[in-house]
This record gives C-alpha cells, structure tokens and sequence, in this order.
C-alpha cells in the first residue's frame, strides 16, 4: 500500500519533468511526509492540455450502519472493474499524482523506521490516480484522489507485498487522455515499476507521526553495528 510520500522537487524541476511552465505548477513547499488527507499536487488533463490542481488525499468511505467515514487511500488495481464507483473514476476521472519517494512499513515490526523508496535519479515520478468530487463537512464540494496499488515488485516485496503504481513516462500521457475507457488498455498499464529503476534505503521513525514533515523525514538510518 501507500500511506506516506513525499515531493521536495523544486518547482521547475517538477515543471521540466512534467513539460508544465513553473507558473502553472504554482508555488508549492517541500514536502517529506505528505499525509492522508493532505492537499497535493494532481494533473488531470482537459481540452486544454495537462493541467495542475491540489487535491485532498483520500475518497471518503461510509462504514455499513453509516455511523462511521474512513479514508481509502489506496485502490488496488485488480478491483478497480468491481466496484462501481472506482470504475467510473477508472474510465472518466484519471489523475496523476506527483511525487519523489515514499515510505513503507514492515507490518510485523514496530521498532524500525519504515523504507523510503525513490528512482535511481532521485527525479519526480508520478503514481496513477483516480480522483472523484464530494463534499466537506460544510457543503463545498471538495475533489478528493486514491492512489493506484498492484503487486510489490522484488524491491518492495522484502517489506510489502503491495506496491503504489508509479506509471512510466511512456504511459503518463495515455492514462491522462480521457478518450481511452476501456478497462482492458487502463489496467495494463498498472503494472509493478522495475526494481532496477529504484532505490531504497530505511529511515527513522520520525516519520511515523503524520506531523513531522522536516528534511529529517528522509535522512537514512546509520546502523552503528
């Protein structure tokens, strides 16, 4: 799964990336522990082009005697076609999600820090996304994204067996064009990212509160054995 990532690229480095101006990115701070229900930075496309826009992290579940929400951060991409609702945002409401490294949990152990996961390069990269509108609390209608999941590759997998999509550059443009609905070409596109094209290595667990969101969120672990 993905429950923490991080975007500390400077503006015009994710712009380069992307192919956006600097002013259409926006002003945006460095982020080292983006959390769910954060606001972050999202493309989408229109009849424009590629646009950018912050989005709340996490569509909002109802529990079943409707007592309870909760967050769904996560889709995975193998149930996509099975729930109405994450098909309709799969085949009208594709969204990428920028980011430069994210963190995952050993589930069974508690006393280490979590791995941090980024390319090779250290460039930005971008999940695949779905994103749909609801609204807050108050009434005003709030867009609201779910990172995409599928199989660890061999790197993840010594921590997790699941894994956020990141998308290649080759793919980028095509889950954007909101033309192609159907389900077979999206879904093979969320495919495990190549080990060889990472890195990782373990952080503290700083990170594991949601609050801390200091460059020490990403600062490796040196083992003094």
């Amino acid at each position: 799964m993905c429950g923490r990532f991080t975007l500390h690229s400077s503006v015009q480095t994710i712009a380069d990336r992307f192919g956006l101006t600097a002013l259409s990115v926006g002003s945006i701070s460095p982020r080292y522990n983006i959390a769910p229900t954060d606001k972050c930075l999202i493309l989408t496309s229109n009849d424009q082009g590629v646009a950018s826009e912050f989005m709340e992290w996490g569509f909002v579940g109802t529990s079943e005697n409707k007592n309870n929400t909760f967050r769904i951060i996560n889709s995975r991409a193998d149930k996509l076609v099975n729930i109405p609702r994450f098909l309709s945002s799969l085949q009208s409401r594709r969204c990428l999600v920028i980011a430069d490294g994210f963190y995952e949990w050993e589930r069974n152990s508690s006393a280490v820090g979590p791995m941090y996961y980024q390319l090779q390069d250290n460039s930005p990269f971008a999940f695949a996304g779905i994103w749909a509108q609801g609204l807050s609390p108050s009434g005003i209608k709030v867009k609201r994204f779910s990172i995409i999941t599928t199989d660890a590759n061999t790197l993840v997998g010594q921590v997790h067996h699941r894994m956020p999509v990141i998308l290649s550059e080759e793919s980028e443009t095509a889950w954007l064009d909101q033309s192609k609905r159907s389900s077979l070409a999206l879904l093979s596109m969320l495919i495990p990212f190549p080990s060889g094209s990472m890195q990782s290595y373990r952080v503290s667990r700083y990170v594991n509160r949601s609050g801390n969101d200091e460059k020490t969120a990403i600062e490796p672990v040196v083992n003094l054995l």
